[in-house]
């Protein structure tokens, strides 16, 4: 089993104290960011000790774990670990020749939400804070849309 730190990001790792104030939306402003996943994903624990995960890819903030200790032991079990961190496309991205640096996530070039798919073709190593960014506003701009709806892209 690969270390967390392979798989994961720290907060302070990447600034996600300041990158936070994106998603005010989705993300209540008490919760804490205690870990983050290569693919953008974000884990938070809440006043009650709470952990939740805000992924990306849907926009969906849910309850993970009872607590912060609950949630580091559970990461010690691999199927968490693929869910949650999605360690296995992570690994496959890697494999396939994609490299970031410790201040890069790996980002969809096409989001799921706009059709994308979770495969290594799709995959690039992206700036944390930009792609944080730009995920912002097509999430935003998606958030309200029947599940499935047709989108299409246009520049500004």
């Amino acid at each position: 089993m690969r270390a967390l730190s392979d798989i994961s990001l720290l907060p302070d790792q990447c600034g996600a104290d300041s990158v936070r104030a994106l998603w005010p939306w989705r993300i209540p402003e008490s919760y804490r960011t205690v870990l983050l996943s290569l693919v953008g994903d974000w884990f938070l624990v809440d006043l009650q000790d709470c952990i939740h995960t805000f992924d990306l890819a849907s926009g969906q903030l849910r309850l993970i774990a009872n607590s912060e200790v609950e949630f580091f032991v559970m990461l010690d079990v691999e199927d968490n670990r693929r869910e949650w961190l999605k360690s296995q496309p992570v690994e496959a991205v890697e494999q396939a020749g994609v490299a970031r640096s410790s201040l890069q996530c790996f980002a969809f070039r096409t989001p799921p939400m706009l059709g994308g798919v979770f495969a290594p073709s799709n995959i690039v190593a992206s700036d944390f804070v930009a792609y944080q960014t730009g995920t912002s506003k097509v999430l935003r701009q998606v958030a309200d849309l029947p599940l499935g709806s047709r989108v299409i892209a246009t520049r500004d």
